[in-house]
C-alpha cells in the first residue's frame, strides 16, 4: 500500500474552500484538461455520504476504463472521503481536508493510499508514472481552487440568474461550471423542448425565442456560433456569418423588448476584427480591417444594437486563441508537437494573439462585476507572441524539438482562405482596456499558461 499527501496554504477561509467543492461546477472544474476524461455519471446537488461519480479515465494510450467513486463520508466544513468501487487500482481511498490556520487562510490537504494490481510487479513497472501523474493532478487542482477563489472574492458579487447561449462548446461548458462554483444559476438555451427549469428555449433559424424568458434574467452571454475552424467554402462561410449575426440580433431584439429587461449582455466576437496588421500595436480604439472575418465580427457586433438602443450594457469580447488542451487549436497541435513534429506555420514572424482559457472566464466575470464597463475588450494575454515563439514554448514546455515548419504554401494548398486568416496573419492584439479596467491575469505568461493547462507546473510555482 503506498500514500500520496499534497497541501497547499490558500489565501481563503476554509468554509468558502469547502462550499466551492460543494457546488455543482467543482467536478468538472477539477478535471485535469490534458486528460480525456468523461464524466458519465454525477450527482447534482451537494456532496452527501452514498453519493456517486462515474468516469471514463484514461489508462494508457488510447485504453480507457470506468472509475467508480463512493463518498463513505461527509463532515460539513472539515473533509469528504472517497473511495474506489470499480476502476484501475486494486485499492484507493481519498481524503480532501480543509484545515483553518486563521480566520481568513486554510490549508487545503489531499491524501490518498493506493495499490496497484499486480503489485509489487506492477509498482517496479508503473509506480513513478502513477506518482507522476498524481502530482500533476494534484498541482493542477489545487492551482485552480486558487485561482478561482480568488476570482470570485476579489468581486464578492451577489448571487446572479445568468442565461447562456452556447452552453455545450468547449467554452460554455468550462464557464457554466466555473459561474456554478461562484453561486450564480445559469440557465441555459437550447434548440428543443426544455427538459428542466434551468433550459430555455430558442431557435435562431425559425427567429423563436419569447422576451419574457428574460424577465428574471441579470445577465445575458451568448458564445454560439458555427465552428470557425474549418475549410471555407462560400457556403461554409455564409453560415459562420448567418449563424452569428441571425442569434445575435434575435436575441438583442427580445431582450429589448422584455417587460423586465436584463441588465448586461455580453457577446463573443474576436480579434479577427482587426485583420492582417503585420506589427502594428492593435488595441480596441484601432479600425476594423478588411478580411472575412473582419467582416463576420463588425456584423456581429452591430447586431446587439438593439439591446443598446433599450439601455442593455453590451460588451463584446474579442477572443485571441483560446488555449487548453480539450480543444480548439492548442489540441490540435498536441499530437504533431509531442511526436516531435511541431515547428512554425509559415514564416513564424506574425503575431498569434492567445488567452488562457481560466484567464477568459475571469476576464468574462470581471465584466459582469463592473457594472461601468462596455463596449469592445480585446480578450487575450498581455504577452505579444509571434508564431515561432508560441510554437518553441510548446515544445520546450512538453521537451520536445521545435525542427519541422509548415511552409505557406501546404497550409494554403490544404486550407485555403481559412489558413491566410486564422494561421497565417499576424494581429498583435493587446487587452488594454482589461488591463486599464484593473483586471489582473493569472496566466499573463505563454510559459506559464501552458505548463498550468498541460500539468507541466511544479508543485512549487503553484502554492500561494
Amino acid at each position: 500500500m503506498k500514500q500520496f499527501t499534497f497541501h497547499s496554504n490558500l489565501p481563503h477561509p476554509a468554509d468558502k474552500v469547502y462550499s466551492w467543492h460543494m457546488s455543482d461546477g467543482a467536478l468538472h472544474r477539477l478535471l485535469p484538461p490534458w486528460e480525456k476524461v468523461d464524466v458519465q455519471r454525477n450527482f447534482s446537488g451537494p456532496i452527501t455520504k452514498g453519493s456517486v461519480i462515474t468516469l471514463k479515465v484514461p489508462i494508457a494510450g488510447p485504453l480507457r476504463c470506468t472509475w467508480k467513486a463512493l463518498h463513505t463520508e461527509v463532515s460539513p466544513t472539515s473533509h469528504f472521503v472517497d473511495i474506489q468501487e470499480g476502476g484501475p487500482f486494486s485499492h484507493w481511498e481519498h481524503e480532501h481536508r480543509f484545515e483553518p490556520s486563521s480566520d481568513s487562510t486554510c490549508i487545503m490537504k489531499d491524501t490518498i493510499t493506493y495499490a496497484l494490481p499486480l503489485s509489487p510487479i506492477a509498482d517496479l513497472l508503473c509506480g513513478k508514472m502513477v506518482e507522476s501523474k498524481l502530482e500533476r493532478m494534484f498541482t493542477y487542482r489545487h492551482t485552480t481552487v486558487k485561482n478561482d477563489l480568488t476570482c470570485i472574492s476579489n468581486y464578492d458579487l451577489p448571487p446572479k440568474k445568468i442565461l447562456l447561449a452556447g452552453a455545450s462548446g468547449l467554452i460554455g461548458k468550462t464557464l457554466q461550471s466555473f459561474l456554478s462554483t461562484a453561486g450564480h444559476t445559469v440557465i441555459t438555451l437550447v434548440r428543443r423542448e426544455p427538459r428542466n427549469e434551468h433550459e430555455r428555449e430558442w431557435n435562431p433559424s425559425s427567429e423563436t425565442l419569447s422576451p419574457e424568458i428574460f424577465n428574471d434574467i441579470d445577465v445575458v452571454i451568448h458564445l454560439s456560433g458555427e465552428p470557425i475552424a474549418q475549410r471555407w467554402t462560400e457556403a461554409t462561410k455564409k453560415k459562420i456569418l448567418k449563424s452569428r449575426v441571425d442569434s445575435t440580433s434575435l436575441l438583442a431584439k427580445a431582450m429589448s423588448m422584455a417587460s423586465s429587461k436584463p441588465k448586461c449582455l455580453l457577446t463573443a466576437s474576436g480579434i479577427g476584427y482587426y485583420g492582417d496588421r503585420g506589427d502594428s500595436l492593435l488595441t480596441e480604439e484601432e479600425s476594423a480591417g478588411e478580411l472575412f472575418l473582419s467582416e463576420v465580427a463588425q456584423k456581429w457586433e452591430a447586431a446587439t444594437l438593439p439591446a443598446q438602443d433599450a439601455g442593455i450594457r453590451t460588451a463584446h469580447m474579442r477572443f485571441g486563441a483560446v488555449l487548453t488542451p480539450a480543444g480548439g487549436a492548442l489540441a490540435k497541435m498536441l499530437l504533431p508537437f509531442k511526436l516531435g513534429l511541431g515547428g512554425r506555420l509559415g514564416s513564424g514572424r506574425q503575431y498569434f494573439s492567445w488567452i488562457a482559457l481560466d484567464d477568459l472566464l475571469y476576464a468574462l466575470y470581471h465584466l459582469i462585476a463592473r457594472e461601468e464597463l462596455s463596449g469592445a475588450f480585446n480578450f487575450c494575454a498581455p504577452q505579444e507572441t509571434r508564431n515561432a515563439d508560441f510554437c518553441n514554448t510548446l515544445a520546450k514546455t512538453l521537451n520536445r524539438p521545435c525542427l519541422f515548419p509548415v511552409p505557406e504554401i501546404v497550409l494554403k494548398t490544404g486550407l485555403g482562405q481559412m489558413a491566410d486568416e486564422l494561421l497565417l496573419a499576424s494581429t498583435r492584439a493587446v487587452p488594454q482596456k482589461l488591463v486599464d479596467s484593473g483586471f489582473s491575469f493569472q496566466f499573463p505568461e505563454l510559459h506559464l499558461a501552458l505548463a498550468h493547462m498541460l500539468g507541466r507546473a511544479s508543485r512549487e510555482r503553484t502554492r500561494c
